[in-house]
């Protein structure tokens, strides 16, 4: 256990390799050269007027006993319709449910925005161009308080989680004499899928520390007392595994809107039951272990 938990020490430096060359490649950032945004301090008001960007495009329908909630996602079988006319939340498409039974639509890109670098490597780090904003206020919340919330990782590219996740993949059945599915679930309760990541999503940050430990922090402290103000949620609690399908990972913060952060945080629930769910398709999983194990 100890060599895979120095494992996930290892993949948190993984995940900052190549990262600059590749986000080059991929991303459109829309801030200036020091990460700034016009948004940076006029959270309180965008989420007032609602005036926080939207797709025309609505895909998918989430819906709740109180709300029907258009999500950005490629739904099927929805329970309920919203009609042109209907107001719905204006973080809809941060509401999006990325997990190993809800992939991402194909060739989902994410129009990315620098949120401030990793102080071990200075690499940049990114973030969907709408939730960057809100990730800058909280990092400089912190540092008002004496807190520095270091982004280890954000946005990752499917290359990237595919090379993650094969490297823990193959320790896995060496250190453990796993049998390839045995090896391939274990790790995808570590690491998501590519494709099933909210990292591919850029709406995740992992701060500081990939280890369990990071609950014992006064930066973790600080992000359950605060992120809800930011919009962030702790993605992945502790004993929700069989809910989440992921380990706990008290690293892992997401974003959702302050208003959904804050109903989250209020009622305890994870954001697959505050979803009750949307869609059920193992096959982007299924092929992918296909192609892990043959």
């Amino acid at each position: 256990m100890k060599k895979l938990i120095g494992s996930l020490v290892v993949i948190a430096l993984l995940l900052t390799v190549g990262c600059s060359s590749e986000n080059s490649e991929l991303v459109s950032v829309n801030s200036d050269s020091t990460g700034n945004s016009d948004n940076v301090g006029d959270i309180e008001s965008s989420e007032s007027h609602g005036n926080l960007e939207n797709s025309d495009e609505i895909i998918c329908n989430v819906c709740s006993e109180e709300t029907c909630i258009c999500v950005e996602h490629n739904c099927v079988d929805d329970p309920c319709t919203c009609t042109e006319t209907q107001t719905h939340d204006p973080y809809y498409w941060a509401l999006i449910l990325v997990n190993a039974r809800n992939p991402l639509p194909e060739g989902y890109s994410p129009d990315l925005a620098y949120i401030g670098s990793h102080s071990g490597t200075g690499d940049r780090r990114y973030l969907d161009a709408r939730a960057a904003p809100y990730a800058i206020a909280m990092l400089e919340a912190a540092m008002n308080d004496g807190i520095i919330l270091d982004p280890v990782s954000s946005y990752r590219g499917l290359e990237r989680q595919t090379i993650n996740f094969k490297w823990f993949f193959e320790n896995v059945m060496s250190e453990r004499g796993y049998t390839p599915q045995e090896a391939f679930d274990y790790t995808a309760s570590w690491i998501a899928p590519p494709g099933t990541s909210e990292h591919n999503a850029a709406i995740a940050i992992d701060f500081n520390l990939i280890d369990e430990s990071f609950d014992q922090t006064n930066e973790y402290r600080w992000l359950i007392e605060n992120a809800h103000r930011f919009g962030f949620i702790l993605r992945y609690p502790k004993d929700t595994e069989h809910i989440t399908g992921i380990k706990y990972e008290p690293w892992h913060f997401r974003f959702v809107g302050i208003e959904n952060a804050e109903r989250i945080r209020d009622t305890g629930l994870t954001l697959e039951e505050y979803l009750n769910h949307c869609m059920e398709d193992d096959t982007v999983v299924e092929a992918f272990r296909n192609q892990v194990i043959g």
